[in-house]
């Protein structure tokens, strides 16, 4: 494992409460974490095209991406940031409103996401994964949809299989 603290967090939404949130859970506990911070996929995607066209790009480790948004939506990033993936060592989660089984589906069949996760977020379970951004090793790969699968990352229904989704966030 690497002890290595994660340095960038970035998040992609438009839900100005939902950005709030997350920078007042990181601010109020003390949490040594960059946050950039985009309403769109658009302006996202031209950050990380631009970033990985350095000698030393700084990405951010974690992505949380919200799906319904205007200019470029969370599918159209998707689709674009697919193959710049392999360049990053980041973890993509997306988090969304969205209850249609379809599109949590959709998500699910690409193995660079590692995450789902429902609004509205549980503050508490959001506070302890951005406590523990440290206990895991970052690692290029993205887990496969089998492994998230098997991980129950991907279930929703009862309180229990929403506490391990929560819990698997980042």
């Amino acid at each position: 494992m690497n002890n290595k603290l994660i340095k960038k967090a970035c998040v992609i939404d438009d839900d100005k409460l939902y950005v709030s949130l997350v920078q007042m859970l990181i601010s109020k506990n003390d949490i040594p974490v960059e946050l950039i911070v985009f309403e769109n996929g658009k302006l996202a995607f031209d950050y990380f095209n631009s970033e990985l066209k350095k000698v030393s790009p700084d990405v951010p480790e974690v992505i949380l991406l919200d799906l319904n948004m205007p200019v470029m939506d969370g599918w159209e990033f998707l689709e674009m940031i697919e193959s710049l993936m392999p360049l990053m060592n980041t973890r993509l989660n997306v988090v969304s409103s969205t209850i249609n089984p379809a599109e949590v589906k959709k998500v699910q069949t690409l193995d660079f996401v590692h995450s789902f996760m429902t609004k509205p977020i549980n503050k508490g379970k959001l506070l302890v994964k951005l406590k523990h951004w440290q206990a895991e090793e970052i690692i290029p790969e993205a887990k496969t949809s089998i492994d998230r699968k098997e991980n129950n990352e991907w279930n929703q229904g009862s309180d229990d299989k929403q506490d391990n989704e929560n819990a698997t966030l980042l």
